[in-house]
């Protein structure tokens, strides 16, 4: 996609530092799984009285196979955030927000909530705005206000781009949508 003179369109694709961190995590239990069911010979007299190399084998595939597969997610790169003319669309690996008009947002700014610095999008009718998109996000919309966030929401650890400069490229494409005559 090329960028227009109004800075359109913006696509934030999710870090993948994350997902590649569990996969680490799990392949490293498969490892000490593994080294654990080698280095015990009393375990390997035991072997045939109660099956618990099948449980361990099983374990360490287990292990394997999930790590595997967020190595293998973290290098699709799932977009996270997508601005264009429409509006602004929220992904995460459960729901879709999206898009919301431009003219249905308030304000775009970066919080903190319980620890997690997220980017945050204020709705002018959050409700409202939200109910078109299910029940997860509507429930989620009246929620948002007793958790101290917003109902549109991308946490920080997503975005690899410094959250401050994509806020200011988010808020001068909204400037832009509400200078322009209806």
């Amino acid at each position: 996609m090329t960028e227009t003179s109004t800075g359109l369109p913006i696509v934030v694709e999710g870090s993948a530092g994350r997902l590649r961190l569990f996969a680490k995590i799990l392949f490293g239990v498969a490892a000490v799984l593994a080294i654990g069911m080698a280095g015990l010979p009393e375990f390997a007299a035991e072997v045939e009285a109660d099956g618990e190399t099948e449980l361990m084998l099983l374990g360490i595939a287990g292990c394997i196979g999930v790590g595997a597969w967020f190595w293998v997610r973290a290098g699709k790169r799932l977009v996270v955030l997508e601005a264009d003319e429409a509006g602004v669309t929220v992904r995460s690996a459960s729901q879709t927000i999206g898009p919301v008009r431009w003219d249905e947002i308030a304000a775009i700014e970066v919080k903190r909530s319980r620890g997690v610095q997220y980017l945050g999008f204020e709705l002018y009718e959050p409700d409202r705005t939200m109910a078109r998109f299910g029940t997860a996000q509507k429930w989620g919309a009246i929620a948002a206000p007793f958790l101290g966030m917003s109902p549109m929401v991308v946490p920080s650890s997503l975005i690899d781009e410094p959250v401050y400069r994509l806020r200011d490229r988010l808020n001068a494409v909204l400037q832009a949508s509400r200078a322009e005559p209806a």
